[in-house]
């Protein structure tokens, strides 16, 4: 298991706040990540490894 955290992106671009967990690979913790994406996108992040950004919808927008 990998430690990842899921940064709330504020409309102005800004975090508004993180969320730590831990998933067996990235795809799982992509589909964890979009539970935290209901009203904002996500970026998700596994230590100093950006994963991608996740919209709002679930969609993952943009990744490594």
């Amino acid at each position: 298991m990998a430690g990842y955290r899921a940064y709330i992106v504020g409309h102005d671009g800004h975090f508004k706040r993180s969320e730590e967990f831990e998933a067996a690979d990235d795809a799982s913790a992509v589909r964890r990540a979009e539970d935290f994406a209901a009203a904002d996108p996500v970026e998700l992040w596994e230590g100093a490894r950006r994963i991608g950004v996740i919209a709002s919808r679930g969609e993952v927008v943009a990744a490594k």
